[in-house]
């Protein structure tokens, strides 16, 4: 599809290998003088997948070509990870409802959902149980973020070209995680010119109204919810230079019009906040990728991605009011550039390099905060209100939050074969710094009623006549926290093949995460002296990780694997 071309020569005793191709389809062809070519077509390549090849070639006797037709084993049968391609064509043809294309690693065995956790990627995989104990790479380059290691950034879905989910057992070059591994490949684009421009629309007027929506339509008369959706965008790739370089865009966007229903129960207390409320939501995604072959044996790649989402209130409805809860902003970047470079017919060296910012704001649903999410001036603070709680409604919205990361990522990775033996070790240096200001339930306060009673937010009034509290709470002012998070990571595995049906993998991983601990924290900046805490003697320097695996082709058909680690 683009023309990439990689040679080698065989070792003495006929053994040969192709290290670090890029996910897609291949000819294999075997040439020695005095003997018949060899051609094996079309052989599918996914995400770490290994594939044998042995070709067998027979004395000359006339100018000839012997052709094969390859097929892709259906079971990996050299590593001990356990693991699973979600390929591209289960990518283009399944029906994804959030456009997230992550969300179908559900369809693998050893992944469960959060459905906790509004806005955000829920798929959980491995043995970890939740998001935050797995480690997300995106190009070869982390994605996640320092403060809680979710995910950090989504792309356009049409952008996406394929992406492998480790449930257990990941080899050393991957993070220390309980969890799993989810390993994903942006597309690049071929030596033909190819898109699509798509859009699905969902209508109120195709809805049936819910339960709630039909008991306000009833009782107060009001109208079916608003509600659109329109889900549209476009890929389109092509040659820049036949065989040599390619281009690929992608966009996805998701813009919904829709409304929240607020139903306490209790008409008589909270007429004036029951209804329906505008409640509209945009999340943006964009991805540009160029693809350069330097040569036969260097390929360089640079991807630029940005993600923008906005939410006018994550948890109003209910017995939340339309004024309660948070709104939310965000803006995620990513630049990412690698180069793969050939040494000799052994080696391979892979270099990668990622700049990304991310920003992030919170502040009370429908207000007119500026949305800049770099912004911490003290004016937002000033369309905070008190928070009521009573049993049958909640409303006030006292939210402010503002986060800046900018991660900076280093990392080179380098593969050797020698016999039976595929060495590989690498480095990398993260740089995560994390400026926070959270400033929530300090001006006014939240107030807990133990009983219902007649409240209007637009009557002044009102406040004033309310009566036994059982509760006060409100917080200092905010520290201002800026924290300089690193991570250094280093490894070093082996893959032997001790036998032709047994694999041994063995390797070793070391992370050391400094400036992560708040070493370097001044306690000057609290209000009131800390006592106990030093944190200078702050860090964790042991974190060495060993890996042991097997894998054996029982039968030695490729069909059949017994796996432990």
């Amino acid at each position: 599809e683009t023309g990439v071309l990689r040679s080698t020569v065989s070792e003495a005793d006929g053994r040969y290998r192709f290290a670090g191709l890029p996910p897609g389809t291949y000819d294999l062809r075997a040439e020695l003088a005095g003997f018949s070519a060899v051609d094996i077509k079309a052989t599918t390549l996914t995400i770490g997948l290994q594939v044998k090849r042995d070709v067998r070639m027979t004395l000359e006797t006339l100018q000839e070509t012997v052709t094969v037709v390859g097929q892709t084993p259906v079971v990996e049968t050299t590593q001990s990870e356990v693991s699973q391609v979600v390929t591209q064509q289960q990518i283009e043809m399944l029906p994804v409802n959030n456009r997230q294309a992550i969300t179908l690693a559900l369809l693998l065995p050893g992944t469960s959902q959060d459905g906790t956790r509004p806005r955000k990627i829920n798929a959980t995989v491995g043995s970890g149980g939740s998001w935050y104990a797995s480690a997300y790479l995106v190009d070869g380059v982390t994605n996640q973020e320092t403060l809680a290691g979710e995910p950090r950034q989504d792309f356009p879905q049409g952008g996406i070209q394929e992406f492998k989910v480790n449930v257990s057992q990941a080899p050393a070059e991957y993070g220390g995680t309980s969890g799993g591994v989810v390993t994903i490949v942006t597309k690049g684009g071929t030596n033909a010119f190819s898109g699509e421009v798509f859009e699905f629309l969902r209508d109120k007027s195709l809805n049936a109204m819910n339960k709630f929506e039909q008991l306000n339509h009833d009782t107060l008369g009001t109208p079916k919810p608003e509600f659109r959706r329109n889900q549209y965008g476009a890929t389109f790739g092509g040659p820049v230079v036949m065989n040599r370089a390619h281009f690929l865009v992608a966009a996805d966007l998701t813009e919904t019009k829709q409304a929240i229903t607020v139903n306490t129960g209790k008409p008589q207390f909270y007429r004036s906040v029951e209804g329906t409320f505008p409640n509209p939501s945009y999340r943006r995604t964009f991805l540009s990728r160029y693809d350069q072959q330097i040569s036969s044996r260097q390929n360089l790649f640079v991807r630029w991605a940005w993600e923008w989402d906005h939410t006018n209130c994550e948890t109003c409805g209910g017995n939340s009011a339309a004024f309660s809860g948070s709104r939310i902003d965000q803006r995620r970047h990513a630049l990412v550039a690698g180069h793969t470079m050939v040494l000799g017919n052994r080696g391979l060296n892979e270099f990668r390099f990622q700049y990304a910012p991310f920003s992030f704001l919170t502040s009370p649903p429908g207000t007119d905060v500026p949305t800049d999410p770099t912004n911490f001036d003290a004016s937002r603070f000033t369309v905070q209100t008190a928070v009521y709680n009573f049993p049958s409604l909640t409303w006030g919205s006292d939210n402010s939050r503002v986060q800046q990361e900018w991660w900076k990522e280093v990392r080179d990775d380098y593969a050797v074969t020698a016999a039976k033996h595929s060495f590989k070790f690498g480095a990398a240096d993260v740089r995560g710094p994390n400026k926070d200001d959270s400033a929530s339930n300090i001006t006014h306060g939240t107030w807990t009623f133990a009983t219902d009673q007649a409240f209007n937010p637009n009557d002044a009034s009102t406040f004033a006549n309310l009566r036994n509290p059982i509760q006060f709470t409100a917080n200092y002012p905010p520290v201002y926290r800026d924290t300089k998070n690193s991570w250094f990571s280093t490894y070093v595995q082996d893959e032997w093949r001790a036998l032709s049906s047994l694999t041994v993998n063995v390797g070793v991983r070391y992370d050391l995460f400094y400036k992560s601990w708040n070493q370097d924290l001044d306690l000057k900046v609290f209000p009131r002296p800390i006592p106990f805490i030093n944190p200078s003697t702050r860090g964790d320097h042991n974190n060495i990780g060993p890996r042991a695996g097997i894998a054996w082709d029982v039968l030695q058909n490729g069909k059949t694997v017994i796996r432990a680690g």
